[in-house]
């Protein structure tokens, strides 16, 4: 099968966000290879697919946990099941490509019965959960379970997967920059945002979870103060769940909270109107907000495991999880040698991999029926 041939049923229930982002972007490198896409998304995303549920819970935001939360939930479940099967029914696709949790708790179930007839690709955008490890893990080994083939965004994350499913077939594909959006002007972002001219700003940006720093930032951050007094540090995004740290962190001089869920263009704005961001995460194989950094020319400070990504965009600098360390590079990043801008002209080369994937998954595939009629005529000979 050539790639003019191949069709393709992308699924992604998300309607905002960054996965979303990602998932918007393949489809359009994909087509332009020649590829027939069809994106089975939520929120009015679909494209030449019936589209599936949307829930809150699924773009990041904080739901009332009510009773009636928690039966939507449960209804939720078997309609997007029963709206994921029909897509596949319409589409008749040569591949399914999961790039999220579709049915969270029945996603590898629903994954293997795709899979009797159509290969399936998953997308491990976190390899490591990034809250309720236990149960999250359960859940995404299933669904890595079910895949014919798995895509990850760097080693480490290959060598989490594979330790979970040995016999997975895991393939590296580092993400493009997503789309090719012009730079925003700083002072115009900082406009928008109602924020000083001048200031030197430092942003963390995106869901707000602990595992993004926050409690490093709240150690790291009376240094900066102490040496820069008129710096700020804005934390900018949506509280799933309320933590310790970031009491702590509000309480530092210096730093101030916008704490609301964002849409697209505002995290343009904040990635825009930053001197720096700060990604001081301490897991995680990509991150679609340094991405986002990169698009506009703001550089980034960011923890060891996403040093991939910033040597391949020449986005920032890597700094050590010690506090210490980070107050310095902050300091540095904000005074007046500032961090030089990214090189967002590097890397373009994701869709092409992908396509390479989904022909090794139907090359697997054809090689297990030729296997299963060869040994089905020798029964009989």
């Amino acid at each position: 099968m050539t790639s003019e041939t191949l069709k393709v049923l992308m699924v992604d229930p998300s309607s905002q966000g960054g996965i979303a982002l990602y998932t918007t972007y393949l489809v359009e490198q994909l087509r332009q290879l020649g590829i027939e896409v069809a994106l089975c998304a939520g929120g009015g995303r679909s494209d030449g697919s019936p589209g599936l549920l949307s829930g809150h819970w699924q773009d990041g935001r904080l739901p009332d946990k009510t009773v009636s939360f928690y039966a939507r939930r449960a209804l939720h479940l078997p309609l997007q099941a029963g709206a994921l099967l029909r897509a596949v029914t319409a589409v008749r696709p040569d591949v399914v490509h999961m790039q999220t949790s579709v049915v969270r708790r029945a996603d590898g179930l629903v994954a293997s019965l795709i899979r009797l007839r159509i290969p399936v690709v998953v997308t491990v955008h976190n390899a490591i959960p990034h809250q309720d490890f236990s149960l999250e893990s359960r859940l995404e080994r299933a669904r890595w379970g079910a895949a014919d083939a798995l895509i990850v965004h760097n080693d480490e994350a290959r060598d989490e997967v594979r330790a979970a499913v040995p016999s997975g077939r895991v393939y590296v594909i580092p993400a493009d920059l997503l789309g090719d959006a012009c730079p925003m002007d700083r002072r115009v972002a900082r406009a928008r945002l109602g924020l000083d001219p001048d200031a030197p700003l430092a942003v963390s940006l995106g869901l707000v979870r602990p595992y993004k720093g926050i409690g490093l930032l709240a150690d790291a951050w009376p240094a900066v103060h102490a040496a820069r007094p008129d710096a700020r540090l804005y934390v900018a995004g949506a509280v799933q769940q309320h933590f310790p740290e970031l009491d702590s962190l509000s309480a530092v001089p210096g730093v101030e909270m916008r704490l609301a869920w964002l849409s697209d263009e505002e995290v343009n704005l904040w990635a825009a109107a930053a001197d720096v961001c700060v990604l001081p995460y301490d897991h995680g194989a990509h991150s679609g907000v340094l991405h986002r950094a990169v698009v506009n020319n703001t550089p980034v400070l960011a923890a060891p495991c996403l040093r991939d990504e910033v040597e391949r965009f020449a986005a920032g600098r890597v700094v050590d999880l010690q506090a210490g360390l980070w107050s310095s590079a902050l300091v540095e990043a904000l005074g007046p040698r500032r961090l030089p801008p990214p090189d967002p002209s590097r890397g373009r080369h994701m869709a092409l991999a992908t396509r390479d994937v989904y022909e090794g998954a139907l090359r697997m595939r054809r090689r297990l029926r030729q296997d299963v009629s060869s040994t089905g005529s020798e029964k009989f000979s």
